[in-house]
């Protein structure tokens, strides 16, 4: 079996990461508390290398087969955002583009405020609640990542606990993820240059309006599938928005390339096809909020 490549990131943490496919390459950004094997799972980099790109999966500090440090200062100071960054540089790579997840997705937002070389961008599952990521939910996560005993576990600490365990995760790396403050965001966004596409489905309230969110950037708009945060990478319409956007092509399940998408304007909408759920400018778009919930996310099943 051929050796996945690693390399030493800025502190020389050790990050590994697979490179898979042809052409232009797509920088993979896994959800928590999964590694980047969830893009194959899914689908989503098989649909990605059908259209014509590369991709690029790295395992995230603490997770996969990449180090997992038990010491919280290791993902303190955007550590995992900075690995992005040592990435792309590790690769020489002059341009980019990225898509993330859940909390693959905050940490690719911290990445568009860093670092130029990302041109384009899918974000799912996420909303304006990460800007300010309330302190109650980092702390009960890394509280019940931290129980030496998850039987005594209910709720959603039990499932989490329980998931991680049947991926062979680390407890206690994750742990230390989530009591670092693992992603801060340095003032605004104006400056972001990278054409931005957030992805979150309409019963996705996990981490706020995303709406909102686009709001923040100057080059974004927002496509709301008909799902809820743990099924959305799971739909056809994941894939095939992210590819759309990423390639300028309108793709299908099939692989084929539909027809030209026009970018629009900023604010507009990208394009036409005939897919469930709702592809809207921020001002045409309002939804109520549940107010921030303290339970662990719910990611993928």
């Amino acid at each position: 079996m051929a050796a996945i490549p690693a390399f030493g990131s800025f502190d020389e943490t050790v990050i590994h990461y697979e490179q898979l496919g042809s052409g232009e390459p797509v920088l993979l950004l896994h959800s928590f508390p999964f590694d980047s094997r969830v893009w194959q799972s899914t689908g989503v980099a098989d649909a990605i290398i059908a259209a014509g790109r590369s991709v690029i999966a790295a395992d995230r500090r603490g997770s996969g087969r990449s180090a997992r440090p038990h010491d919280p200062s290791a993902y303190a100071g955007n550590a995992c955002a900075r690995d992005v960054t040592s990435l792309i540089d590790h690769l020489r790579l002059a341009q980019v583009d990225l898509a993330g997840y859940s909390i693959g997705s905050m940490i690719g937002l911290r990445v568009l405020q860093d670092d130029p070389r990302v041109r384009r961008a899918v974000l799912g599952g996420v909303g304006d609640d990460i800007v300010h990521l309330d302190p109650r939910l980092r702390k009960q996560v890394a509280a019940d990542l931290a129980e030496e005993d998850p039987t005594v576990l209910t709720g959603p600490g039990k499932s989490m606990r329980e998931r991680i365990a049947r991926l062979g995760g680390d407890p206690v790396a994750l742990a230390a993820m989530w009591t670092a403050p693992f992603v801060e965001y340095d003032g605004g966004f104006d400056h972001v240059r990278a054409d931005v596409l957030i992805i979150t489905g309409e019963l996705d309230h996990d981490f706020g309006d995303p709406v909102a969110l686009t709001a923040r950037l100057p080059r974004a708009t927002v496509f709301r599938p008909p799902t809820d945060h743990a099924s959305t990478m799971n739909h056809p319409t994941f894939a095939e928005k992210l590819i759309a956007h990423l390639t300028g092509r309108c793709y299908s399940a099939g692989g084929a390339a539909e027809r030209v998408v026009d970018p629009g304007p900023q604010g507009s909408q990208r394009d036409g096809a005939s897919l469930p759920g709702r592809h809207l400018p921020a001002a045409q778009y309002q939804q109520g909020r549940d107010g921030l919930s303290i339970e662990p996310p719910r990611d993928l099943r």
